[in-house]
């Protein structure tokens, strides 16, 4: 394991072994190369086999349809050529799951029977019904990841979409969305409609997801590229400095978060350099919010996770160098 992971076992090594003693291999079921690579007298097999993708509303005559469609077998064939025989990427998923094991005793004291093993089906969206906006599910003990949104942000099959959309759809993010599917159940998403909530909300997922899964940069997680992530930090003091200025943080102005957390190619500041800025910069502030509330007190993430926004404020010292 620490051939796949050899930053991240030099630079933590007790923490690797701890999450290494509880690792074991996950079941991996390629839903997506039986449904792809299959044809109408592989239905009944088929839906006995994965009851749960086949609901009783969809006419038996669709599926059949599908499993003759040429742009699911294309699409398969795409999926073979960008992931393989699946190893590399069932690793990372253990490790992760590992991970997530390990988080969930030793911070959050869940005992050992609440550790889970799950079951991961890969899939495409055809076959599946996923959309873009939940290419992986944690369902219970079921992982689900819609495979043909990771094929590259080059791939033919995005083309059409907006050029912020497609890098996302990267190999390389696909254990962070997991590792972000995992957490975001653990982040309370109660407010008070103010900016502020949304934004430490956004950062404590974030957050979050550099515990489970620190094997990725936080440029990784925040899907920044490096040249983004950068500006985010030269420009960090002076963001939070516009939020202060313009009184945003107790704000229950909606349009703040289409300008600061949505998905975009960049905020939105109404100002001459917003096309430089990195995007989501509200999630950015967010999680140095909550890395420094935690810093600041003794790593406790429960603490954290329970902390209202408002007191997280207050307590955090959250202070972005000039």
């Amino acid at each position: 394991m620490c051939g796949v992971f050899l930053a991240s076992c030099a630079n933590d090594s007790s923490l690797e072994s701890e999450v290494k003693a509880l690792e074991t291999d996950l079941k991996i079921h390629r839903f997506d190369l039986e449904f792809g690579q299959g044809n109408v007298a592989d239905f009944d097999r088929l839906r006995d086999k994965y009851p749960f993708f086949f609901p009783s509303q969809t006419p038996d005559s669709i599926w059949k349809f599908k499993l003759q469609d040429t742009v699911e077998k294309q699409i398969s064939r795409e999926i073979n050529r960008v992931f393989g025989d699946f190893k590399t990427t069932a690793t990372e998923l253990s490790h992760l799951n590992a991970h997530f094991n390990q988080l969930l005793s030793q911070e959050l004291g869940l005992t050992q029977t609440a550790l889970q093993t799950p079951e991961v089906y890969a899939l495409s969206t055809l076959s599946s019904g996923l959309d873009i906006q939940n290419r992986v599910v944690v369902a219970d003990s079921m992982w689900l990841i819609a495979l043909d949104h990771y094929l590259g942000p080059q791939h033919e099959y995005y083309k059409s979409f907006p050029s912020y959309i497609k890098q996302d759809l990267d190999a390389k993010y696909l254990v962070s969305d997991m590792s972000a599917a995992l957490m975001a159940p653990f982040v309370s998403g109660n407010t008070n409609g103010y900016f502020l909530d949304k934004m430490v909300i956004e950062g404590k997922k974030t957050f979050l997801q550099t515990l489970v899964w620190p094997h990725a940069t936080e440029a990784q997680h925040l899907k920044y590229s490096e040249a983004q992530y950068e500006w985010a930090v030269a420009n960090e003091a002076q963001v939070w400095r516009y939020f202060m200025e313009r009184e945003y943080l107790y704000s229950t102005d909606t349009s703040l978060e289409y300008r600061f957390l949505f998905p975009a190619p960049f905020s939105k500041f109404q100002l001459a350099l917003d096309r430089e800025s990195s995007p989501r910069i509200a999630q950015f502030i967010g999680l140095q919010m909550a890395k420094a509330y935690y810093k600041k007190h003794d790593k406790n993430l429960q603490k954290l996770l329970e902390v209202s926004s408002i007191d997280l404020l207050k307590e955090a010292s959250y202070k972005p160098k000039k």
